[in-house]
């Protein structure tokens, strides 16, 4: 590691220059030294997709049908206007969907944030 710190101040720098000198003195050894740390960062590096590929499939494979099912609804009553579809089955599988997805306490505190911004007309949709 020591010729890796050593010789990573000439990185960017010109040959031959005040900031690099023409040899830097590379040898055997930091040569093989350098090798290893580049192959111990390219293992660190699959093995870093390999996780953004499992949260990836992850994802996938967690897909809700419930969410599936609120997203449908809601294209078939808003985009096809599609009368069959009702206000509160749809608000019953968006509410599911959501609570699904983020959790009830984070529903709740999303519902609270609306409220304190005055953008919450469940009082208004009562009446």
């Amino acid at each position: 590691m020591e010729a890796v710190k050593r010789l990573s101040k000439y990185a960017g720098k010109e040959k031959g220059t005040k900031g690099c000198p023409s040899n830097p003195c590379l040898t055997v050894g930091d040569a093989i030294e350098i090798a290893n740390h580049i192959a111990e960062l390219d293992q660190q590096l699959a093995a870093m997709q390999r996780i953004i590929d499992g949260y990836k499939a992850d994802l996938k494979a967690q897909k809700p049908d419930i969410v599936v099912l609120a997203l449908q609804l809601a294209y078939r009553k808003h985009h096809l206007l599609d009368d069959s579809v009702g206000s509160t089955e749809l608000s019953d599988a968006l509410l599911d969907a959501i609570c699904a997805l983020i959790g009830d306490t984070e529903f709740q505190s999303w519902l609270d944030g609306l409220e304190a911004a005055g953008l919450d007309n469940r009082e208004i949709m009562a009446e």
